[in-house]
């Protein structure tokens, strides 16, 4: 019975450590699409890496201010092909705490 009690607050703390999802998503599971999904970062640096990993050869072709409930970047990007991406950054890690 020991045991079994042992067992079952050790699964209780185990599952209260867990984090819990952003509505908008991480950096791990954002896609940048749209405002709802974008991507945490903690620099305008880490803006330009995520970028380059998730749109190889891709260049920035502007960049915008977007001022709201979380302030973020909007940056339109242009792929190899031709075509045109907009990317959605959410900077209230960095932005204006300088």
């Amino acid at each position: 019975m020991h045991r079994v009690l042992v067992m079952a607050v050790l699964t209780l703390l185990l599952a209260a450590c867990q984090t819990t999802s952003n509505p908008r998503g991480t950096s791990a599971d954002a896609d940048g699409l749209t405002a709802e999904s974008a991507v945490r970062v903690s620099s305008v640096q880490a803006e330009r890496q995520w970028i380059q990993k998730h749109y190889p050869g891709a260049e920035v072709e502007s960049q915008a201010l977007l001022m709201g409930k979380v302030p973020m970047d909007l940056i339109t990007i242009q792929l190899p092909s031709g075509e045109k991406v907009d990317v959605y950054f959410d900077i209230s890690a960095f932005f204006g705490k300088w």
